[in-house]
């Protein structure tokens, strides 16, 4: 890892609390805990590194020197610094949330920031007040029925089944594990699939809090690339017979960053390579819901391939509120109940109310959609626009779906990250995205869930930062 690609990677670590070699030896102690700098790994000379995050030399020298001091890094003679093979005793990743990234990092420190551009959070609209509203007269038939529900309460079990039939697979209650967000039922999945030490197929660029979850759980991670189509079949395939992973995981439908949708075509060659070599695939469509216009998505990959094992994780986070965090898992009855034995050692299940409230917005979802489908328009609509009058030298397109824009950019983004933190405005690069060995450090996703009037004042700092970058 370059010197470029760990500054993007380390994400905001500066803090006015902290001095500033403790801040970066805490971060980079965060990164090699968890993963993401893998013992034996060797860190940019403390030069380069001083340069690409704007500190002085000895700041890194004494961040390095504590990490060095504590046991995390090792120096030898000829070969630099790196992390070191036998590692400090100290209690495991988990305590951070599943962090392995600049972006979680960031999270889990809870910065108070000025302009957060790194979670598309769409506000809550009327809907979910009218639904809650509603909740006490529900409650008195649920609460005489069953405490602990691990696979999640029947009558949402019922609906979200109803949904995916809908959406082009056809499901029944049983094969529905009612999840805490979809990041829960990524987890769950991956303990049962797999062990620490295998393999995962994934697309170049992904979910950050999918890659987080992934390297938490010590899995070895290889790329397929993603073009507009989605993901090449025939890159898929060969990676299959190659590595045999555990699984693959897709983002078929307004990809995450790049909005782009998976063609029927694909999902079809996707689906038959999941069957033929007895391969499990799971598709992550959490923001399957979030369409704004263009045709509608193709049928889930589930859809093409009846009796595969094939995995469909998806969510009401992005189309109704973040904070409701509730999601679903959709698989073949014969594996669930092993992910159901699995979950009931964690939590017992969803919390009641989330699950009542999720019943009334899944009964409602039709004309939610429609209203956050207006709201998204306006909102990407406007985020255009303004790119095109302040930032006419990014590159971009317009996401039929999803909640951001994935922007292309003439340089690279490290200089505008650090004045964009210094001005209290926290962005997304594409590096927290990246997989393989493409850093896309010239990337940057930008939500429109803000309003319209913050959406355009964004734009115009951010062009005034860029302007500053580039005389830096």
């Amino acid at each position: 890892m370059n010197a470029e690609e760990l500054a993007a990677q380390l994400g905001a670590w500066k803090d006015d609390q902290t001095r500033l070699y403790r801040g970066l030896a805490e971060q980079l102690r965060l990164l090699i805990r968890l993963g993401s700098l893998p013992p034996g790994s060797e860190l940019p000379p403390e030069r380069r590194l001083a340069v690409a995050l704007a500190v002085s030399r000895t700041t890194i020298a004494q961040a390095y020197s504590l990490l060095k001091d504590e046991g995390w890094l090792v120096s030898l003679q000829g070969s630099g610094t790196r992390v070191a093979h036998a590692q400090p005793a100290v209690a495991p990743p988990a305590d951070y949330g599943a962090a392995a990234s600049g972006f979680i990092a960031d999270v889990v420190r809870d910065r108070v920031r000025t302009v957060d551009l790194t979670v598309p959070s769409p506000p809550p609209g009327p809907w979910l007040m009218a639904a809650m509203s509603r909740l006490p007269a529900l409650a008195a038939a649920a609460l005489s029925g069953r405490v602990y529900e691990p696979a999640g309460y029947p009558a949402l079990r019922d609906r979200i089944a109803g949904k995916l039939t809908a959406d082009g697979r056809v499901t029944a209650a049983e094969e529905v594990i009612v999840t805490n967000g979809a990041t829960q039922a990524l987890s769950l999945l991956a303990g049962v699939l797999t062990r620490r030490g295998d393999t995962v197929l994934v697309e170049e660029l992904t979910c950050p809090t999918v890659l987080a979850s992934l390297r938490t759980a010590g899995l070895r991670l290889v790329v397929v690339p993603i073009e507009r189509e989605g993901a090449d079949p025939q890159a898929v395939e060969a990676a299959v017979r190659r590595y045999e992973p555990s699984f693959i995981y897709v983002i078929p439908t307004y990809h995450n960053p790049t909005g782009w949708t998976m063609t029927e075509h694909r999902r079809a060659a996707l689906a038959s390579i999941a069957r033929r070599y007895g391969v499990p695939l799971v598709e992550d469509l959490t923001l399957a819901d979030t369409r704004i216009d263009g045709p509608l998505p193709p049928p889930p990959i589930a859809a093409y391939a009846p009796g595969a094992q094939i995995y469909t994780v998806g969510s009401l986070s992005k189309v109704c509120w973040p904070g409701l965090r509730t999601g679903w898992l959709i698989g073949p009855r014969r594996e669930l109940q092993r992910i159901v034995h699995l979950r009931a050692m964690y939590d017992l299940g969803c919390p009641l109310p989330t699950q009542l409230l999720a019943v009334e917005l899944l009964d409602d979802l039709p004309q939610i959609r429609l209203e956050r489908q207006r709201e998204l328009l306006g909102r990407r609509d406007t985020l255009l626009a303004a790119l095109a009058e302040h930032l006419p030298q990014w590159r971009h397109e317009s996401p039929h779906g999803g909640l951001s824009v994935w922007c292309a950019t003439p340089r690279p983004l490290q200089q505008l990250n650090h004045v964009a933190q210094h001005h209290g405005m926290q962005l997304m690069l594409g590096s927290h995205f990246a997989v393989g060995a493409r850093s896309y450090l010239d990337h940057v996703r930008l939500p429109f869930t803000l309003d319209e009037a913050e959406l355009v004042e964004v734009v115009r700092r951010l062009a005034g930062y860029w302007t500053e970058a580039g005389r830096g």
